[in-house]
């Protein structure tokens, strides 16, 4: 299945997305697209989750929030691209977690973008990652994330 098959199939439709200060949302080289950071936002622009992991907000919602953060970069990716069927696969994925200073399942919270990429490209690897622990983060967010995905051809 194609990777539009995939989204039809899970009921998803991908955001039209803008950047949220001076920068883009994606950038081509070769045969990469690397994707700025995305939130938890929904098809409006709204911020849909706030809040800080272990103290607002369990790994449920977080890693809820973080597939959400998922579709926003895909999205971005096909946005760019000008179709998410140029996408065959994310090649790596930092996955940024606004948490207590004593949470230590950022793993679980970016599983929820992973697990997201991986019914998205199935057989595809999984892309390498970095689940990484932050004080704070854009709009009081508790997940953000960048990708790198491979581009199809």
């Amino acid at each position: 299945m194609t990777p539009s098959e995939q989204l039809r199939r899970l009921g998803i439709e991908l955001p039209a997305l803008a950047a949220k200060g001076q920068y883009g949302l994606a950038s081509v080289t070769g045969s990469t697209v690397s994707v700025s950071g995305q939130g938890p936002i929904d098809a409006s622009g709204s911020v849909v989750l706030t809040g800080t992991v272990g103290a607002d907000l369990g790994v449920d919602d977080a890693r809820a929030g973080a597939r959400l953060v998922a579709i926003n970069l895909l999205a971005a990716a096909a946005q760019t691209l000008g179709s998410v069927d140029r996408i065959s696969g994310v090649l790596n994925l930092t996955v940024y977690v606004r948490a207590t200073a004593d949470f230590t399942e950022h793993v679980r919270v970016a599983d929820g973008c992973s697990s997201f990429f991986a019914e998205i490209f199935p057989g595809a690897a999984l892309p390498a990652r970095a689940a990484v622990g932050v004080a704070s983060l854009p709009f009081g967010i508790p997940v953000e994330a960048t990708a790198v995905f491979s581009i199809a051809g």
